[in-house]
């Protein structure tokens, strides 16, 4: 091969590099208006503190017609700030968490990539829900649960359990 090849090859490769990023970018953004839910289904999807991976895959299966909520299991919405971790209330609009994030260190959050997040998450829903405050009505429309960590898969199902033994029997400590 001679130098021109090669360098043709570099460049076809970095290229399809930025073609894949510019799709899984289209991909991963809140359409708007949101498309009719045509799913026979309901989905949740279910991170830590409902901003990553859950808001990713409600996004793209909202963009697809699907009928999808999503929430977090934490205690609250930790995001990785320039001195430790930043943490808002679950419930907190993310529009107020993106003003917020732009306001302390919009250098820091853009650079990690979290201001994008919160962005994202704006055109997707109001705000960050939390699996152990939702009603119980809301749950029980859920056909398919999908929870992207082990670990979170057992806050998942004991945050549904105390629900549930709190509305049979009340109050408890």
């Amino acid at each position: 091969r001679n130098t021109k090849s090669v360098f043709a090859m570099e460049n076809d490769q970095s290229s399809k590099k930025a073609r894949l990023e510019e799709i899984d970018y289209v991909l991963t953004q809140a359409l708007v208006p949101k498309p009719l839910e045509t799913s026979k289904y309901r989905y949740a999807m279910i991170c830590s503190s409902n901003i990553n991976r859950s808001m990713e895959a409600h996004t793209v299966l909202q963009n697809d017609g699907f009928a999808v909520d999503s929430y977090g299991v934490g205690k609250q919405l930790r995001l990785p700030g320039p001195d430790g971790a930043r943490c808002f209330d679950f419930g907190t609009p993310y529009e107020e968490i993106t003003r917020t994030l732009k306001e302390e260190a919009q250098a820091h959050y853009s650079k990690v990539g979290v201001l994008e997040l919160a962005l994202r998450a704006t055109n997707t829903k109001p705000a960050p829900q939390r699996w152990q405050d939702a009603p119980t009505s809301d749950l029980n429309r859920l056909n398919v649960v999908i929870v992207f960590e082990t670990r979170l898969f057992e806050a998942t199902i004991l945050g549904r359990f105390l629900l549930r033994l709190k509305e049979l029997h009340g109050t408890f400590s």
